[in-house]
């Protein structure tokens, strides 16, 4: 059977829009394609493996929930992307970026929250004791 491999991946990336943390399995059986038929079209057509586009549907999801305003706790984040737990999304985002959830929403915050301008470099060695974490004497 023949199929248009940029077709089945559009199709796909609007499957895991829905549920983003659905297996790869169930998005493909979404697609009526198998699974295996869904990695040779995201191989095809450069999207990487089947699983980096899951992992970038889940990405953009999750950016827009946690700078979300009103903030959403992680348990409503986890949720929302369609994980069984909280502990699963943190497993998923610990092996994805290497950083646990509220990490990650603390350097998304601040980095919302940093001036437009730009920042002025500092010189190694000027940070007062209290930066560098030393003992003021004095």
């Amino acid at each position: 059977m023949a199929y248009d491999a940029r077709f089945v991946v559009q199709s796909a990336a609007a499957a895991l829009g829905a549920a983003p943390a659905r297996r790869l399995g169930a998005v493909a059986a979404a697609c009526g394609v198998s699974r295996r038929t869904l990695v040779r079209a995201c191989l095809k057509v450069g999207a990487g493996s089947a699983r980096d586009l899951r992992d970038a549907v889940l990405h953009r999801r999750m950016h827009a929930l946690m700078t979300a305003a009103p903030p959403k706790t992680i348990k409503e984040i986890s949720n929302a992307l369609g994980f069984s737990t909280p502990q699963s999304f943190a497993r998923w985002l610990k092996r994805a970026d290497g950083v646990a959830p509220t990490a990650l929403r603390a350097a998304l915050y601040r980095r919302q929250q940093a001036p437009a301008a730009p920042r002025r470099r500092v010189a190694a060695g000027t940070l007062g004791p209290h930066i560098r974490g030393e003992a003021s004497h004095g």
